[in-house]
């Protein structure tokens, strides 16, 4: 190369490499991805330190969405109001992501806001059904008579790592962990609150790239269905989300069904574990 054609070459890797700098900062001590997030603030839990709120695109990481973030410190989330907006650090390491470096910005009020969700009582009966499963096959909840269900929600297109991903993470293991007992009645039912988009044949590709094939396939469910039936399920199991134009703001929400269709517990947010969840099934279904 000559010298000619060297100099610019190293213009060309400078620019690259401040390009991605601009776009994520990658800490070397943790290899946490960083990332500058605006918004407006829609909902707020100082219980739980999360705040939600609907962010503008991401450069390089997602799409403008409304979405739950974990705040770290979890004592700035008292510093925030309903309608604030909002810069701070997206940060995704690993399995967890939050942000951090709040700043308070001048503006206006976000405009909506998204109710929480009433829980079940423990031994309400599960309401009745239609949905409609990754082969395109319709069902209700007779499809689970006589078994342990451990039901939960997601979407397919959720980009952070500790939401629907972690849910459908978490109900592997805990597949994984009941074919290495034996355990072979309890089924496992993920329901999307994304119709529009996760028609079956979605569900069929995401179920094929995130369920190993040591994981027994006749155990899991994906399925979708009408506005209203995903919603009508929703609301009983005290899932709080909202769709406005395309983003979605969700809580999490884990219900554990007895074989005669009852509520037998229910696991809240992303902290709960696969050993949990199969004691809870188990209990349900009257295994030790």
């Amino acid at each position: 190369m000559t010298g000619r054609a060297f100099f610019p070459a190293i213009l060309a890797v400078a620019g690259a490499l401040h390009f991605a700098a601009c776009s994520a900062r990658v800490d070397p001590a943790s290899r946490a991805e960083r990332y500058e997030l605006t918004g407006r603030v829609v909902a707020i839990d100082e219980a739980s330190g999360r705040v939600t709120v609907a962010h503008k695109a991401v450069p390089g990481y997602m799409d403008a969405m409304t979405m739950e973030f974990a705040v770290e410190p979890r004592s700035d989330v008292s510093t925030l109001a309903m309608g604030d907006r909002l810069r701070a650090t997206l940060v995704v390491a690993g399995d967890r992501s939050w942000i951090e470096n709040l700043e308070r910005l001048d503006g206006e009020a976000a405009g909506f806001e998204v109710e929480g969700g009433r829980e079940p009582e423990i031994g309400a009966v599960l309401p009745d059904f239609e949905l409609v499963d990754s082969n395109g096959d319709s069902f209700g909840p007779q499809r689970f008579a006589g078994r342990p269900t451990l039901l939960t929600f997601i979407y397919t297109r959720c980009p952070l790592p500790d939401y629907c991903e972690r849910m459908t993470s978490n109900f592997e293991s805990v597949a994984l962990e009941l074919k290495a007992a034996g355990d072979n009645a309890p089924a496992l039912l993920v329901i999307s609150i994304d119709p529009d988009y996760d028609s079956p044949e979605v569900l069929r590709e995401y179920a094929r790239k995130r369920v190993s094939q040591q994981s027994p396939v006749d155990r899991w469910t994906f399925a979708t269905g009408s506005t209203k039936s995903i919603r009508d399920i929703a609301s009983f199991c005290g899932l709080s989300y909202e769709t406005r134009s395309g983003q979605i703001v969700h809580s999490l929400r884990t219900i554990v069904v007895s074989p005669d269709g009852r509520v037998a517990a229910i696991l809240r947010g992303n902290s709960w574990t696969a050993e949990e969840a199969v004691a809870e099934l188990r209990k349900a279904g009257g295994m030790r």
